[in-house]
């Protein structure tokens, strides 16, 4: 989610945090979900200095059966803010103790689409026209020489390490 300059959630980045969270949890509920935010009383899902944000622990967290199954950072520069989050669906074999929300409900990923159906709302909620677009073959051009120029050492990097092997 990213919102300009003027929009009115940018001066108060923890009510960003809430309202989308919020937003997402009473959509989730319309699906079947029980989701609610960790809040200050709850227990860390882990260790503050975690590796793995999902095994930290934040009052704006989104929770379901005790576990963490949504959270979100913000990138706020010049007055615009960019707000990005995960919604880990299913387990990962490469963090099999990070249950997802499909696996704590006991239901198919294949049953619908959150992506977008999450996002709707959440452009309700924030009071702002939404709007949908596919990369440009500009923006296309640009991010492939970003990856050439600037990311590919990283990735290798990446594909490298003790974790990914």
């Amino acid at each position: 989610c990213a919102l300009p300059p003027a929009h009115p959630f940018t001066t108060n980045p923890h009510n960003l945090y809430l309202v989308i969270h919020r937003t997402i949890i009473a959509h989730l509920a319309t699906l079947g979900f029980e989701t609610y935010l960790r809040g200050d009383a709850a227990p860390s899902t882990g260790q503050p200095e975690a590796f793995l944000c999902f095994q930290r622990g934040d009052p704006c967290d989104v929770h379901s059966l005790g576990q963490k199954v949504l959270g979100s950072a913000q990138r706020r520069r010049r007055g615009a803010v960019l707000q990005h989050g995960s919604l880990i669906l299913r387990q990962s074999p490469f963090a099999p103790h990070i249950p997802g929300l499909f696996d704590l409900a006991g239901k198919s990923t294949e049953e619908m689409n959150l992506g977008e159906s999450l996002a709707r709302p959440v452009a309700e909620q924030l009071l702002w026209p939404a709007t949908q677009d596919t990369p440009s073959p500009s923006e296309l051009e640009q991010a492939a020489q970003l990856l050439k120029t600037r990311y590919a050492e990283r990735l290798d990097w990446n594909r490298s390490s003790p974790g990914n092997r």
